[in-house]
């Protein structure tokens, strides 16, 4: 008996090559707790998946870790249940479904690792909450709290969701980018300050910002953004480079962190525990359930954010990305017509 079926799947077969490919999923029956979906949508990352198309994370470790090619890559994804094992209980045939997939025609996960995308949420708007959960975890274990001043530097995906939920969460938030389109796009989303450039030489400013959020991942806007810190401020480094960009030295960041006291620390969304443990937590797929509800509420504003392309086209889609030519913040692949 054959356990394997073909499916089509994005793959990252060298670098800055993706192709579409064949390759075998497990067709046996689900096990007691899994669940089998046909995928319909996902989403590219347009940081983390680039710098594994770039070879980045592989050039990081020596070609031994995580991110090695070749890899198929994606990690945010909507898919229509087709068979759910003999100890599922709360999910059918035909629901909706969110989970951390790969982008490929099908999915296969434990129960634990789903999530079920709430009524009326349009499928690809459900793809955000994979996006909003990299910030999520500063949300949910930052010590500074409303009302105080939140900037964001960097409105790419990653930081224009957490400005918008810092914002709706009663912080003051300020938004730093030097693309215009970038900040249009933030000012349309409800963010009251939009800046081109971190103003670390403006009273109103330097000084007296609680938190920073550094999403852009680049280092004189990071040096720059320390000076913006109060007293026990703190800046949280979501967005890392991998290799430097410029000649910047950090020396420049210690010293405003030394003088005002102030706390520099990781954004790695893994900080908090992977799943609820019933203390009270945060946890990244908590912290994803709260971010589909957000979005079916209509809190957070995606309108616009993607565009559509097949997978057969993948090899032009992120080259688009890494040439900045798309038309908006990111992409999602429709596997709805794929198979």
């Amino acid at each position: 008996m054959n356990d394997q079926a073909g499916i089509k799947a994005v793959q990252f077969t060298k670098e800055q090559t993706a192709e579409l490919i064949d390759t075998d999923f497990e067709a046996t029956p689900p096990g007691p707790t899994e669940v089998v979906a046909r995928t319909l949508y996902t989403l590219v990352s347009p940081g983390t998946e680039l710098n594994v198309y770039l070879g980045e994370y592989a050039r990081a470790s020596g070609g031994a870790g995580w991110g090695t090619l070749p890899m198929v890559p994606g990690y945010a994804a909507v898919a229509s249940v087709e068979q759910v094992g003999a100890e599922v209980s709360d999910m059918a045939t035909g629901d909706t479904i969110f989970c951390m997939g790969q982008h490929q025609a099908r999915q296969r996960k434990e129960r634990r690792e789903l999530l079920p995308v709430p009524d009326g949420l349009d499928p690809q708007k459900a793809l955000y909450a994979r996006m909003m959960n990299v910030t999520l975890s500063t949300y949910t274990t930052t010590p500074i709290r409303p009302p105080e001043m939140v900037m964001v530097v960097g409105l790419g995906l990653v930081g224009l969701l957490g400005a918008q939920m810092f914002h709706m969460g009663g912080y003051r938030v300020v938004g730093v980018d030097p693309l215009e389109d970038r900040r249009e796009l933030a000012s349309r989303c409800g963010i009251p300050i939009v800046l081109p450039a971190v103003p670390k030489d403006n009273r109103a400013y330097r000084g007296r910002i609680g938190l920073v959020l550094e999403c852009s991942a680049h280092e004189p806007a990071v040096i720059d953004a320390t000076w913006c810190l109060r007293r026990g401020g703190e800046i949280v480094l979501v967005g890392v480079p991998m290799s430097a960009k410029t000649d910047a030295l950090a020396v420049e960041a210690y010293k405003a962190i030394f003088r005002s006291f102030a706390t520099m620390r990781s954004g790695s969304e893994w900080q908090v525990p992977r799943h609820p443990d019933g203390s009270g937590r945060p946890s990244n797929w908590g912290n994803m359930a709260a971010a589909l509800n957000w979005l079916a509420a209509g809190r957070i504003k995606v309108d616009g954010l993607h565009t559509l392309a097949r997978p057969q086209d993948c090899q032009q889609v992120y080259q688009d990305v890494l040439n900045k030519r798309t038309e908006a913040l990111t992409v999602v692949f429709d596997w709805t017509k794929a198979d």
